[in-house]
């Protein structure tokens, strides 16, 4: 099962865009996305 991170990577990638996510989560065990870009 591919990941929320890698969909995201890989939606963004088709689109054109190089960026760098990185994936954190809280005490509540909820996950956050940053991404980066070069920009």
């Amino acid at each position: 099962m591919i990941t929320p991170k890698e969909l995201l990577d890989t939606m963004l990638g088709y689109l054109g865009f190089v960026v760098q996510i990185e994936e954190t989560t809280n005490e509540g065990g909820n996950s956050t996305l940053q991404i980066y870009t070069e920009e």
